[in-house]
């Protein structure tokens, strides 16, 4: 889910993808890993953690923050 169900997210599929277990385990309960938006074209991803001068911002494929 992007907005979780405990957050109020929906099961629609606007508010669903799929992330390999490796990536859900370790990218969203480690806080690498970010996403909103709505799906398939909408996606915002924020990769790496909030506090790193590395994190990176993609929308779709493109990079939307200065690197």
């Amino acid at each position: 889910h992007i907005r979780f169900r405990s957050q109020g997210g929906t099961d629609e599929p606007a508010n669903k993808i799929t992330l390999c277990h490796a990536h859900h385990r370790r990218g969203i309960h480690e806080n690498r890993l970010a996403l909103q938006g709505e799906a398939p074209g909408l996606l915002v991803w924020r990769l790496g953690r909030p506090d790193s001068p590395h994190a990176v911002t993609l929308t779709g494929h493109r990079r939307t923050e200065p690197r």
